[in-house]
């Protein structure tokens, strides 16, 4: 049975994503250091967005319940790891002696190398021979981006719900997990667009960006909460967290979610505006 050009173009992207993740996955497994863990964090959130997003083009036997389950377990560890980093800076920075925090990230980082170490990744996350070539795949913006502009349409819905003054952190939050995946979605569609996507993927990253100061403020406060003589620490950070909120709303309110910006957003994402770009020969030839 022939592939559609989609599924070309859907493993394509899978494939390219699952070899930086095992790449990521091997690098953080030789060094649990900040900038390891961080690029495991994003290239795990990349990969399992586009098996959410590709679903339908996806081989059963790739997608078994073990592999996400194990990505899923890395998350949680790294995420005690990239915490602890966070806030053993913090500490540093204000020159406030680190106390069991650095106990604590010793144990964890031993957790997560030990989950990284054990999961045989290269041989779970091939996807070799399932390569596509973007440019060839004229047809494949007649596909999945016909729903683009309706996902535009619910995270400028769930953007707004979560800019109400109102909104509680915790509410908050899920906006920031929508934030990364609405990135994410994007960018798997990144061949297909042109200058103008990227723009707009800046706006988002900068969204995403001051949602993830209030988080590292809320979840930095909360570590500290163990650590004696931090309460004036832990004030500042509350200070600080409500500060960023507070950025984070006028961003959105002035410069994200201006009037008509919703059906600009739409128009960029529908289907027949996306454009695989030229090669050099075509260009020769559309000139002659």
């Amino acid at each position: 049975m022939a592939v559609s050009p989609m599924e070309q173009f859907a493993r394509g992207q899978i494939t390219a994503l699952s070899h930086q993740l095992v790449e990521d996955l091997h690098g953080a497994a030789r060094k649990q250091d900040e900038e390891a863990v961080h690029r495991i964090r994003v290239s795990i959130r990349r990969f399992v967005q586009s098996l959410t997003v590709f679903e339908q083009y996806l081989p059963e036997s790739r997608t078994t319940k073990k592999v996400l389950k194990q990505l899923r377990r890395v998350m949680r560890l790294s995420s005690k790891v990239r915490d602890l980093d966070i806030a053993m800076l913090f500490l540093k920075k204000h020159r406030h002696p680190a106390g069991n925090l650095t106990d604590r990230r010793e144990r964890a980082g031993l957790e997560l190398a030990k989950a990284l170490g054990s999961g045989k990744w290269p041989s779970r996350l091939d996807w070799s021979g399932h390569e596509g070539h973007v440019a060839k795949y004229r047809s494949v913006r007649k596909n999945p981006q016909a729903g683009l502009p309706g996902t535009a349409a619910e995270f400028f819905a769930a953007g707004r719900k979560a800019m109400k003054p109102e909104r509680t952190w915790g509410e908050m939050h899920e906006f920031r997990l929508a934030t990364k995946e609405f990135r994410y979605t994007l960018e798997l569609f990144r061949p297909l667009f042109g200058a103008e996507l990227e723009t707009r993927l800046e706006a988002v990253r900068k969204i995403q960006q001051l949602l993830g100061d209030v988080s590292d403020a809320v979840s930095v406060r909360k570590l500290l909460k163990d650590v004696d003589g931090a309460d004036p620490l832990r004030k500042k950070l509350a200070k600080k967290a409500e500060s960023r909120r507070k950025s984070l709303i006028l961003y959105w309110n002035g410069q994200f979610d201006f009037p008509g910006e919703l059906e600009s957003w739409k128009a960029c994402l529908k289907a027949d505006t996306a454009r695989p770009k030229k090669t050099a020969q075509q260009k020769v030839r559309s000139r002659s």
